[in-house]
């Protein structure tokens, strides 16, 4: 966007995944970044402004930036149950995370399982290795936890499909 000031900003998502018989595979990946003008401001073009003339400058700086990774392997245990175990990296400058890995392991339901509708809860202990951006002496950066979490799906129509994906996730 232009206009006053500048903002440019790049975004991706990606999600991909695989099931085979009572086994399903996913990855997601995804990340943003993004530069504002922070500061305008004007030069004369010679010491004395004798001319009248000015170039007007800008100051940019990175305002946003965030990067995630992270898969997961499900194997069903029977049609409405499962054990699962994923890990996954993250990094959010601006919220104070230069790293950030957690490892889970869990059990889980399947509620609905058509091709129109899909809802499954997961419960997990997860483990959680945290480097910050700015170190805090008082800070232990890994930790145990416990997640929950629920993931649902419903199509609407030929060409919509809603998703919510919920996660309670809390160090213990």
């Amino acid at each position: 966007t232009s206009g006053n000031s500048d903002t440019n900003t790049f975004a991706f998502k990606n999600k991909l995944w695989r099931a085979w018989g009572i086994n399903a595979l996913e990855f997601n990946m995804g990340g943003l970044r993004a530069k504002a003008t922070t500061r305008r401001f004007a030069v004369a073009d010679d010491p004395n402004n004798l001319t009248g003339g000015f170039e007007v400058n800008e100051e940019r700086d990175l305002v946003a930036e965030a990067y995630y990774l992270n898969g997961r392997y499900d194997r069903k245990l029977s049609e409405r149950f499962f054990w699962y175990g994923g890990a996954g990296w993250d990094r959010n400058r601006f919220a104070g995370v230069e790293n950030r890995y957690i490892a889970a392991g869990g059990l889980g339901n399947i509620w609905f399982n058509s091709d129109t509708m899909k809802w499954r809860t997961d419960y997990s202990a997860t483990y959680t290795d945290q480097e910050n951006v700015v170190d805090d002496p008082v800070f232990d950066g890994s930790f145990f936890g416990v997640r929950v979490t629920s993931g649902f799906m419903k199509k609407i129509g030929a060409a919509t499909t809603y998703t919510n994906d919920a996660i309670f996730d809390e160090n213990v």
